[in-house]
């Protein structure tokens, strides 16, 4: 190894040549710059960090109790600000950060839980430009993820619609 002076443990450079070590040490430094930017995390991950107050005469069950096991009461329709929903349906979900577009997802269960209030269950859709696609997918198409979770009704901003196409039998015999 080529040493330019000093006991070789610190890194080093005189006037005239620069030491490999320190060019290299100076490189690492800059990746580590680059390892700050941050991850796009899961809605999961991110609805999970965030409290959001209940508001009782926003929320009432419609119909009865589908099933009860002792702590939970299921049930197939909710109604929130006027809007009903069930089991099924596809709802948006507010982020904390306003700026980022709404979560999609669909309903899969509906409960009230005596220490959280009242629960749903959802499996997530993600947005093609959140896929390896990125800015080429398609705006308005949506892929079901393998991400579920369990929230509080409050999340729920509102009903959408989405429309399920499904792939043609011979799509692999189709040419673009």
């Amino acid at each position: 190894m080529i040493k330019f002076g000093g006991s070789g443990k610190s890194r080093q450079a005189c006037l005239h040549r620069r030491c490999p070590n320190l060019a290299v040490k100076e490189a690492d430094e800059d990746e580590e710059v680059d390892d700050n930017i941050p991850e796009m995390p899961s809605p999961k991950k991110m609805l999970q960090s965030r409290k959001k107050k209940q508001i009782k005469n926003r929320i009432s069950w419609v119909g009865d109790i589908i099933k009860s096991d002792g702590k939970k009461d299921y049930y197939q329709k909710v109604c929130i600000d006027s809007e009903t929903l069930q089991i099924g349906d596809c709802v948006s979900v507010s982020p904390d950060d306003p700026t980022k577009p709404l979560y999609l997802a669909r309903i899969t269960a509906m409960w009230e839980d005596p220490s959280a209030g009242p629960m749903f269950h959802v499996h997530w859709f993600c947005r093609g430009t959140d896929t390896v696609l990125g800015a080429t997918s398609d705006p308005l198409e949506l892929f079901v993820v393998d991400e579920c979770e369990d929230m509080q009704l409050s999340y729920i901003h509102g009903k959408v619609n989405v429309i399920y196409k499904a792939p043609p039998e011979n799509w692999s015999l189709e040419v673009c």
